[in-house]
């Protein structure tokens, strides 16, 4: 499930991306970074970097994450996920997140967040 496919992207928000990525290349996030020497374990970060990669535009933060993405192993041609590594998560872990809380909870704070911004895009549209 995808949703945030109706994702308001502004500017606000493309610049935030940009943070993330420049923190991301900083040296607290190494071991954030030595997970993509793991393709198949950490199958998840490299969708979702590649998913930060195309949302944003072409500036240094995307060179950079670009850069990134090319040093790790090509995942097509690494073939299905390894079994081993989705056993060594514990599922009793697993059992005790609520999802459906927490996409009620996400879908929540995209709401209030869109509210909160369509009153500043009406102010600054009527300055205008």
């Amino acid at each position: 499930m995808f949703v945030s496919a109706d994702l308001d992207v502004t500017v606000g928000f493309l610049t935030e991306v940009d943070r993330l990525v420049q923190l991301l290349e900083s040296p607290i996030y190494t071991h954030v970074r030595l997970h993509l020497l793991e393709p198949q374990r950490h199958r998840h970060l490299v969708h979702t970097l590649y998913g930060l990669l195309l949302l944003l535009p072409q500036t240094g933060a995307f060179m950079k994450l670009q850069q990134r993405l090319n040093c790790i192993p090509n995942i097509a041609a690494l073939g299905p996920p390894d079994r081993q590594a989705n056993e060594d998560r514990s599922p009793k872990l697993i059992s005790t997140i609520n999802f459906d809380e927490l996409l009620t909870h996400f879908k929540q704070t995209q709401a209030n967040q869109a509210e909160a911004s369509r009153p500043a895009r009406t102010r600054h549209a009527s300055k205008q």
